[in-house]
Order: structure tokens, then C-alpha cells, then sequence
């Protein structure tokens, strides 16, 4: 590196850390990744929301974490699970295999990850309707 009259000199060659910021890549955590697979599930047709803890709902535009657990083995794979509230008439086999292929292109072409494994369940199967009537009001069709 050098000094700050080096990096005056118009003819000063800048290494890659400082053009570039001293940062260095670091491992996504277990939130940064859950983060990406809840936004990949909120694409999903027919994915009326996650499902978190208690019962509580987080719908596709708010919390992105919430009803999905990360465990990365030793050789940096991960497997994700996920809890999905969809839309009554889905069919679920496609649904899941939509939502498999969601995460695990987004975890691949966003952080670089390689997915082990995907265990999506389905916690409720609702229309769009009773979704509304039993978990936002304020948004019910009545």
C-alpha cells in the first residue's frame, strides 16, 4: 500500500483492497439466509404466508424470517425448513416443488450456497378470504 501522496500521484497503481474497500467476504448468517429464502417463498404463487412460532402469521410483505429454520453442515450445505400458509385449490406437490426450486436458486445465484435439502410444510390451506378474515382484518373483503 502506500502513502497518502502515493495515492496523489496520478500514475500511483491502486492494489484491489484499496480500489475496492479493505472488505472481505464473509459467510452469510443463519438470518441473511433466511432472509433469501423467505423473499424467494414470497414469489411463489399461491403462498398466502409464512408461518412463524405461537401461530403467528407474518405475511409475504413483512418479516422474511419468521417460520423458517437454517442448519449449515460441516461442509457448508445447507437445509432449510420452512412453514407456509397456501392458498386452498393449490396443488401442493407443484407448490412445493415451485417453492424448492425458488430457494434454491436464490441461496445458489445470491450467496453462493449449495442447498442439501428443502422440508416445506404446508401449515394451513386457506382461500384468500378466510386468510384475510382470520389474520388481517383490516384487509377482509367485507
Amino acid at each position: 500500500a502506500g502513502t497518502d501522496t502515493d495515492t496523489m500521484n496520478p500514475d500511483y497503481v491502486y492494489s484491489e483492497s484499496e480500489a475496492y474497500g479493505a472488505e472481505t467476504y464473509t459467510e452469510p448468517d443463519n438470518r441473511d439466509i433466511k432472509e433469501a429464502v423467505g423473499r424467494a417463498v414470497s414469489v411463489v404463487p399461491c403462498v398466502l404466508a409464512l408461518k412463524g412460532g405461537l401461530g403467528d402469521i407474518f405475511k409475504k410483505d413483512e418479516d422474511f424470517t419468521r417460520g423458517i429454520s437454517v442448519h449449515k453442515n460441516s461442509e457448508g450445505m445447507v437445509s432449510i425448513r420452512a412453514k407456509v400458509i397456501a392458498r386452498t385449490g393449490s396443488h401442493t406437490s407443484e407448490l412445493i416443488r415451485r417453492m424448492t426450486e425458488s430457494i434454491t436458486n436464490n441461496l445458489q445465484s445470491t450467496m453462493g450456497l449449495v442447498v442439501e435439502k428443502v422440508d416445506i410444510e404446508i401449515a394451513e390451506m386457506l382461500s384468500a378470504d378466510e386468510f384475510y378474515d382470520r389474520y388481517d382484518p383490516a384487509r377482509a373483503l367485507h
